[in-house]
């Protein structure tokens, strides 16, 4: 959306969480191929079957298809050369967690973290002339995967009570998960509303201008 210019009047702003820069985008060939496999698996009509029918039918396809050590889901976004431009110029807030790709792999590197998610998110902030970057490094005491995939989420959204037994939270201070509710809840509506999440923009040039949650 943000390429195209259909799009230019939908957002002024924007914000990516635990964007895969480097997850590439299915070819039109890769989809139309995942596409028959799942009208084959679903054995009715797409329109009219039901809910528990599609579920299945994706599980299968998303088993057939694996590639080990990738996490490129099965249905997502697919290329349009003609959309390949520079992203349009609006206000940013962008960031990852520390240890994104384990919540996928739990052995996973901080440097493999780095190279499927960190990176191109502050490349691509660099290339804007407004844009906040952040890196999420909080993480429970018996969360064994760190400050993984979506572990900013029950901040975001707040409803503690939601997450109680969600196991990237296990063994945390409840005081602790509401200072970081308002921490996180006051960055992202500053930012909504006055385009600044009160930090610094960031620079490429400057490790420091990569706000920390911690």
């Amino acid at each position: 959306m943000l390429r195209d210019p259909d799009c230019a009047d939908l957002f002024h702003q924007v914000i990516l969480q635990s964007l895969p820069a480097a997850v590439q985008p299915h070819s039109l060939e890769q989809a139309t191929s995942i596409g028959r496999l799942f009208v084959s698996l679903l054995a009715d009509d797409p329109m009219t079957a039901s809910t528990a029918q599609l579920l299945v039918a994706q599980r299968e396809v998303a088993q057939r298809v694996a590639v080990p050590g990738d996490i490129t889901p099965p249905f997502q976004l697919v290329d349009d050369p003609a959309s390949r431009r520079r992203p349009r110029d609006v206000p940013m807030l962008i960031g990852t967690a520390r240890d994104e790709l384990r919540a996928f792999f739990p052995d996973a590197s901080a440097r493999q973290t780095d190279d499927l998610f960190a990176r191109g998110s502050l490349e691509l902030a660099a290339t804007m002339t407004t844009a906040y970057a952040y890196r999420f490094d909080w993480s429970a005491p018996r969360n064994a995967l760190g400050a993984c995939h979506c572990i900013e989420l029950p901040f975001v959204f707040g409803g503690l009570d939601a997450w109680h037994a969600a196991p990237m939270l296990a063994g945390a201070d409840p005081a602790d998960l509401a200072r970081l509710v308002g921490l996180v809840q006051r960055a992202w509506i500053l930012f909504i509303h006055r385009g600044t999440p009160g930090w610094r923009q960031y620079d490429a040039d400057e490790p420091a201008s990569v706000h920390h949650f911690v």
